[in-house]
């Protein structure tokens, strides 16, 4: 479906090209598949390093359609970002590790918060590896906060995803939260032991969506529509065995992670398109707290940069059903 050749002229869809941008990382890569495929745009994908980049290209007109993560779209809904959310995209991905020698059963959170309070001295908190600013970045704070275990004995430093790894082996850190692929790497080769996905908080497994700028939203009603039948379609197709072959194919194309790891972590992937406005407020509620942002969001706040009118008219579905309250 998605893979396939546009099925008429080509002359006719080649001045209808939308570019589709979105990072190198696992979820985002579901990205690459959006094109081309048949009706009257073609899709063509564009990888970035940086949000910096991803969005200036997003205002700028280069790319039409961008995938980020819902932290990055709450640090644009507090700068007054003219872009709006039009689709869920991947959730999921977060997993918190311990190291090996931490003997702690995975999910035993009452355990885990006795093992820190156990081991606590003001020269050596328990240290965690957890790449600021990210969804598993805020799905830590969220779930630690629950757990009762108090900030002041940990440490929570930033490491970057890819760095992970050696962190644990070089015992710089007690636990890390990867995304994955990243995660499955380093449980699947014993550098450390799952502990938990961390979904059971208030912003539960959201983890990805779709944003375009706010003229191009206003300017380009058909092909807002286009984008939004497109997602459907997508995400149906990457949760089907096809699709996640071509996702796994995707993902070794743009990253350095073996394939058995990925593989096994596409199985933690949660394709959705859902956009929940309570999970996006609680994630903006842990920013706040965490000082990733300086000022706290209202829900009406939050709304004002998410139509659910495209996916509504894409699936038949109200904008209740798509997480809109």
């Amino acid at each position: 479906m998605l893979s396939g050749t546009a099925g008429y002229a080509d002359a006719q869809a080649a001045d209808k090209t939308l570019t589709v941008g979105a990072p190198e990382c696992a979820h985002c890569l579901a990205m690459a598949l959006m094109g081309p495929t048949s009706g009257p745009y073609n899709f063509t994908f564009k990888p970035f390093g940086t949000l910096t980049a991803l969005t200036t290209s997003l205002l700028t007109n280069e790319v039409q359609i961008a995938q980020i993560d819902y932290p990055a779209l709450v640090s644009l809904i507090s700068k007054h970002t003219p872009i709006v959310a039009i689709s869920g995209q991947v959730n999921g991905g977060t997993d918190l590790v311990l190291q090996p020698s931490i003997k702690v059963a995975a999910g035993d959170w009452a355990a885990l918060r006795a093992y820190i309070m156990k081991h606590y001295s003001p020269s050596h908190k328990f240290r965690i590896g957890s790449n600021f600013g990210s969804v598993q970045d805020v799905d830590l704070r969220l779930r630690f906060s629950l757990a009762k275990i108090p900030e002041s004995y940990v440490d929570i430093v930033n490491v970057a995803f890819p760095a992970m790894p050696q962190a644990l082996k070089a015992k710089a850190v007690d636990t890390a939260v990867p995304v994955q692929p990243v995660a499955a790497e380093i449980t699947t080769t014993g550098i450390a032991t799952h502990f938990s996905y961390l979904y059971n908080q208030p912003a539960g497994n959201l983890t990805n969506v779709v944003i375009v700028s706010k003229a191009y939203l206003e300017k380009n009603p058909e092909a807002i529509k286009y984008i939004a039948k497109a997602m459907v379609k997508l995400v149906d197709y990457v949760s089907t065995d096809a699709g996640k072959q071509a996702w796994q194919a995707a993902i070794e194309k743009y990253t350095y992670i073996k394939p058995d790891a990925v593989k096994y972590a596409l199985g933690l992937l949660s394709p959705d398109i859902n956009m929940p406005i309570v999970k996006i407020k609680a994630i903006a509620d842990g920013m706040y707290g965490a000082h990733l942002i300086s000022r706290k969001l209202t829900v009406d706040e939050i709304a004002k940069y998410i139509d659910y009118k495209p996916l509504e008219e894409a699936t038949g579905k109200t904008k209740a059903e798509l997480g809109g309250g």
